[in-house]
């Protein structure tokens, strides 16, 4: 929607582009459905992307979480008489474990070999 400010020109109140002020001729109608259509699709993708955000601020949460209960876990298996190496002989992923590698490409040892 656009407002007349008094003085001849338009404002925008709102995304709305069915009504236009009246200073301004009016579109056609199928451009005018394109434009909202157009506006529809812009909306929908902003609203993905905060449902998807939110699934993400949710996971870290519940990863938070999990690690905490692992933790604590951890602790009280200690407290009861376990060991960190029999712990970790148990082949449980630990945080003190875990950690991301990436595997060499083999094409790339061999390519960089000057000799063959």
């Amino acid at each position: 929607m656009l407002a007349e400010t008094g003085t001849g020109i338009c404002r925008p109140a709102a995304f709305d582009v069915s009504s236009l002020c009246e200073a301004q001729a009016e579109l056609p109608l199928d451009i005018e459905s394109q434009i909202q259509s157009l506006l529809d699709k812009r909306v929908a993708a902003v609203r993905e992307l905060v449902r998807r955000s939110q699934n993400v601020t949710d996971a870290e949460a519940n990863l938070s979480a999990a690690r905490s209960e692992q933790r604590k876990a951890w602790m009280q298996a200690i407290q009861r008489g376990w060991t960190e190496t029999e712990l970790r002989g148990l082949n449980r992923p630990t945080a003190a474990r875990t950690r991301r590698t990436s595997k060499a490409d083999p094409t790339q040892s061999e390519t960089s070999n000057p000799e063959h």
